[in-house]
């Protein structure tokens, strides 16, 4: 300050500077000052807001019976394993898991043939469980450390020439089967019994939350392509 000849300002300098620690610097402004405060009061009554509506959520769902048969699999909380049973409603009214797996829409040849042996995968079926069960997958196939048997599966469709969107259907489809014998033969959820492998450790929450910022677009990219190439 001395050299650019601000002298009254030099000689003041340790008062600038104290002021400048509870300071921005900027002149105040009322109406300013009451949106910062209104918008402050309103975040935080809606935090705690929703923070007690997802603990509503989590204790009405943890108390059914058929959430403790679902309870571990991979990569699912109260919410998302609520959404699923929710959608799916009483099980007994699919008559087997074709009729399930066709519901969500992840189902392969479903809507043609009947058979498990065709390989375009049906776009209809209930959004809300279709999510859910991509919710679950996504992480599974792109953030789970090592080795598991979705993983491999979506791999294996990827080798055979299949883009992301098109195989992971299949991860969904399997994950759903799984479900759907969990809930109709009430037995806890078990992936070594179904592939005869385990599903291995989680990843980090760090990549977790990277891949929940980017998920809704990924499962949209994919509904997309699937409605594009007329499936």
């Amino acid at each position: 300050m001395w050299e650019a000849g601000a002298y009254r300002h030099a000689k003041r300098v340790d008062e600038l500077q104290a002021l400048a620690r509870n300071s921005s610097g900027l002149l105040p402004d009322p109406q300013r000052a009451w949106r910062l405060g209104w918008v402050t009061d309103f975040l935080l009554t809606n935090f705690k807001a929703q923070m007690a509506l997802e603990k509503q959520v989590e204790t009405l769902v943890t108390q059914r019976e058929d959430y403790h048969w679902i309870a571990d699999v991979p990569y699912s909380g109260p919410a998302t394993l609520g959404m699923i049973l929710g959608a799916t409603g009483d099980v007994h009214r699919f008559r087997n898991y074709r009729q399930y797996i066709a519901y969500t829409g992840y189902f392969a040849g479903l809507e043609t043939s009947q058979t498990i042996d065709r390989t375009r995968m049906s776009r209809r079926g209930n959004r809300d469980l279709k999510r859910a069960l991509f919710q679950i997958a996504a992480p599974l196939v792109w953030f789970d450390r090592g080795e598991n048997p979705y993983k491999a599966l979506f791999e294996r469709k990827e080798a055979e020439g299949q883009p992301w969107y098109s195989a992971m259907p299949y991860v969904c489809a399997a994950l759903a089967r799984h479900i759907y014998h969990c809930l109709k033969f009430q037995e806890p959820y078990d992936v070594v019994k179904a592939f005869g492998e385990t599903v291995s450790s989680h990843a980090c929450n760090q990549a977790i939350e990277d891949l929940r910022t980017d998920l809704e677009d990924k499962f949209e990219a994919m509904e997309a392509h699937l409605i594009q190439e007329g499936l």
